[in-house]
């Protein structure tokens, strides 16, 4: 039997003492079946958090996650140029770029 606490394997051990030792109640049926569709439910992708932006839905200009700043497939580690690239990207993809509202940089 394991210690780990892995859903996956618990589940499995559990239906093999279910199958193993069924009592004749309704509770392992249940408890059966609910092993089984644990089982046969992949686990959840892990979730990432991140910002990205495209020129088109193919190519991915800018991405932000945890591990940094990422302009066109390649980690920018100085945060300056981070920060301009970013600057560019936006002014380039800005509706109205001679807008008053933002400031001239």
């Amino acid at each position: 039997m394991t210690t780990d606490p892995n859903f996956r394997a618990l589940c499995a051990e559990l239906l093999e003492v279910i199958e193993g030792e069924y009592d004749g109640t309704g509770v392992c049926y249940e408890l059966r079946d609910r092993a089984s569709a644990a089982l046969a439910t992949p686990p959840p992708e892990p979730t990432t958090s991140q910002i990205t932006f495209n020129d088109s839905p193919a190519e991915e200009v800018i991405r932000l996650d945890k591990e940094g700043f990422h302009c066109k497939g390649q980690f920018i580690a100085d945060a300056g140029e981070a920060h301009r690239l970013m600057l560019v990207f936006l002014k380039q993809n800005t509706k109205d770029q001679d807008d008053d509202r933002w400031p001239h940089l």
